[in-house]
């Protein structure tokens, strides 16, 4: 797969965001509904193929927005990029900032993450989705 994302075989990175219950997922293997959450990792987990040199940082982003987009044909609603008059989807990260995930702390509904207990190197710190803050945990646009 990495070399599948280094030479552009793969074109889209995507999550199945799927944040089920423990209920649905505490049970035997065969049984448990698929997914788990993926949308507060993905960055960081896709930020370490950078941090290894596998991708560079614009291949990264192009992967996780613009190219899923026109995969779908959504470029033409404004999904995916910026652009004059487009909604305002927009995520910033500080690649300064490392964390710890912790289920307990999510965002999500869910709790289920393979990656509960992983440092990651680098955290979201805003988001704006159709122009209006739908993440803004210091506060800066309060």
């Amino acid at each position: 797969m990495l070399d599948g994302l280094a030479d552009g075989t793969i074109d889209c990175i995507a999550t199945d965001h799927a944040p089920h219950s423990g209920v649905e997922k505490d049970i035997e293997f065969d049984c448990a509904a698929c997914g788990m959450l993926g949308l507060e990792t993905a960055w960081a987990i896709g930020h370490q193929l950078v941090k290894d040199n596998v991708i560079d940082l614009k291949r990264l982003v192009s992967l996780l927005t613009w190219r899923p987009a026109q995969i779908f044909g959504l470029q033409n609603r404004g999904v995916g990029f910026l652009q004059v008059g487009g909604p305002a989807d927009i995520a910033l990260f500080d690649l300064e900032k490392s964390w710890t995930v912790d289920r307990e702390k999510t965002v999500s509904k869910s709790k289920n993450t393979p990656f509960h207990g992983h440092h990651l190197h680098t955290k979201p710190v805003l988001t704006l989705f159709g122009g209006r803050v739908s993440y803004d945990p210091q506060g800066w646009l309060a």
